[in-house]
């Protein structure tokens, strides 16, 4: 956001320097004019070269008020330009980010896995910003609702048919399906990196795998994260069988 305020500020200085250099050309413009008229009232005299040479100072100064507007209004221009290039930019990177944790939903794990330490950096960024939004929204709320007046019961109206029942919506998946814990620890089993899989992540994912499959319902995208988890469980469970069968090999051994 430092760019964005940066252009905004310059801009409106420039706005200003274009504004208070038309106005100085606009009095150098009618200096010239009355300077003009005293000097054609007095030709042949002392004074005549006296209003020439005002004439020559005030042009001169007239010159340079030009050069300088010319060059506000060509900065101008190309800061406006610049701008509106960043907020555009800005607005695609936010819709980039915004759609990341649809994306992941939608994704494999081999996909999952493939995913840059950026772009898990942006979408642990965007849900710390979204759960942000969401409880000042909500703080917002609760104030609004507190300052109303206390208001006398309305009248009741009259019996009408119950309205028919809405139409039923789809489960909504549990929060720690969103938890920004959750890629990286995809990352690491899609990479086959199982050996380095945390206790937290680990005790993450069952969580997560446990939420779902209780889950009365579910829909196309929850069902596909379902798999991701599922399919990532196996492989740590398989991990830890072969460490388990490692260990009893060593501790056979060694009881020999």
């Amino acid at each position: 956001m430092e760019v964005l305020e940066y252009l905004e500020r310059k801009i409106k200085e420039l706005e200003i320097d274009r504004v208070q250099t038309l106005a100085d050309l606009d009095l150098v413009k009618e200096k010239i004019e009355k300077a003009d008229a005293q000097r054609g009232t007095q030709p042949g005299t002392p004074n005549y070269h006296k209003w020439s040479e005002i004439l020559r100072g005030l042009e001169s100064e007239l010159d340079k008020s030009r050069v300088h507007l010319t060059a506000v209004e060509a900065d101008l221009e190309l800061k406006r330009h610049k701008l509106e290039d960043y907020r555009q930019k800005a607005a695609e990177a936010e819709a980039y980010r915004a759609a990341l944790p649809q994306r992941i939903l939608e994704m494999s794990i081999e996909e999952v896995g493939q995913l840059t330490a950026e772009e898990i950096a942006q979408l642990q960024e965007y849900e710390l910003r979204q759960a942000a939004l969401a409880e000042a929204e909500s703080a917002a709320m609760a104030e609004a609702q507190a300052d109303q007046p206390e208001s006398a019961p309305a009248p009741k109206a009259p019996a009408q048919a119950a309205p028919p029942p809405p139409p039923p919506t789809p489960p909504t998946p549990p929060a720690a399906a969103t938890d920004r814990r959750l890629p990286p620890a995809l990352k690491k089993i899609a990479e086959g990196d199982t050996g380095n899989v945390t206790l937290d992540e680990f005790q993450l994912l069952t969580e997560v795998y446990v939420s779902l499959i209780e889950l009365p319902a579910l829909d196309q995208k929850t069902e596909r994260l379902l798999d991701i988890i599922e399919k990532a469980l196996l492989q740590i469970n398989t991990a830890f069988g072969s460490l388990r069968e490692s260990w009893e090999r060593i501790a056979a051994n060694a009881g020999d």
